[in-house]
């Protein structure tokens, strides 16, 4: 049934799921929550159905309609308004949504307001995709990959770690992968010896895999806390990327920048609300992007430029990282003023600041 022809009342169809497979590398946050049975996706599918009906219904089509969209980012953006409503709503706030075009004029997507204080400003919410060494190709190869190590047969406790040195022109089969990782892990023998072999400090045994220009190694580990369908693990660095080959700061920069100057001269305090995907994107990376790196004077950051203070529009940021409902994993906001905001955000916001101590705000993660 297309979700467009469901009623408003949830984000997802109606029906029974038996399908318990983790999630695959490859396969869309949607797909996965649409099809994945169990406890746990059965609560997060409830949670975000509960927010979604504190929406008014005018918006509700056309949220859910993004929401359920192969294409991880327009998936993500409206997970993360259906976040910020719902944050804010809990938090105290009145939220109107999608004004979207206010008599000719292009609006935010929420304008937000607390009763009895006065304060109200526009939230607009973006979603940015982290800095990267690999191609789109590269990537979606790489998932490929991950997916079939997945499917080898070892025990339970074993993971692997998997390195690829060089990418093949093509997407990997199946034969050419999971007998030859099969049989390495049978000559490895017990799990019991991997184990002793860590508690002596000895290396993990280490397998190259060569075929049709793919080139990659696995590390055989016994991890006893092993996340159920997850035997892949991420390759710890064993060298640091060429100077600059990876920079979470300029796509930061340059998607805070576009939203920064998109709607003219706000009338009152204008917060953009940033959902950063990078893996690694840190605190830092967002202040370098806003004011700047220390010792660069000539550095176009968001908020100062070589000729001084600039997007003075933006009062303020709030940013999080890797918030994601088909992960149940990330990191709660944190608020950056802009020093030099033409309309400044009111003190009293409930959101930890940067270079502050965060106080309690509405845990409105979905798991």
């Amino acid at each position: 049934m297309a979700v467009s022809a469901l009623p408003l009342r949830s984000l997802f169809s109606a029906r029974e799921r038996t399908d318990d497979r983790p999630r695959a590398h490859g396969e869309a946050s949607y797909a996965f929550l649409e099809r994945a049975a169990g406890a746990r996706w059965e609560r997060v599918r409830s949670a975000l159905d509960d927010w979604f009906l504190h929406l008014p219904e005018a918006a509700r089509r056309d949220l859910r309609n993004r929401f359920a969209l192969t294409t991880e980012m327009d998936h993500l953006g409206a997970f993360w308004e259906l976040w910020l409503h719902e944050a804010h709503r809990r938090l105290g706030f009145d939220v109107k949504v999608h004004v979207g075009v206010d008599a000719g004029e292009r609006r935010q997507d929420f304008l937000v307001s607390r009763p009895g204080d006065g304060e109200r400003f526009w939230l607009e919410a973006t979603v940015v995709r982290g800095d990267s060494l690999l191609t789109f190709t590269e990537r979606k190869l790489h998932e490929a990959l991950c997916d079939l190590i997945e499917r080898v047969s070892a025990p339970p406790e074993v993971s692997l770690e998997l390195s690829v040195l060089r990418y093949g022109t093509c997407t990997p089969g199946r034969r050419r992968v999971v007998p030859r990782v099969e049989r390495w892990l049978r000559e490895l023998g017990d799990p019991g010896a991997l184990r002793a072999r860590q508690a002596a400090g000895l290396a993990a045994p280490r397998r190259r895999v060569e075929f049709d220009g793919w080139q990659f190694e696995l590390e055989a580990i016994a991890d006893e806390r092993r996340r159920p369908g997850r035997r892949v693990v991420p390759a710890r660095p064993r060298a640091q990327p060429p100077e600059g080959a990876v920079n979470d700061i300029r796509p930061l920069r340059r998607k805070i920048k576009k939203k920064a100057a998109r709607y003219g001269r706000p009338d009152r305090p204008y917060l953009l609300a940033v959902l950063a995907l990078g893996d690694h994107v840190r605190d830092c990376d967002v202040e370098s992007a806003l004011l700047g790196i220390p010792g660069r004077e000539s550095d176009h950051a968001v908020w100062h430029g070589p000729a001084g203070p600039c997007n003075t529009r933006l009062s303020g940021v709030l940013a999080a990282r890797g918030l994601q409902p088909a992960r149940g994993s990330g990191a709660p906001p944190r608020l950056w003023r802009n020093p030099w905001a033409e309309h400044p955000l009111a003190a009293g916001l409930p959101w930890g600041e940067a270079g502050a101590s965060a106080p309690p705000h509405a845990d409105a993660r979905a798991a």
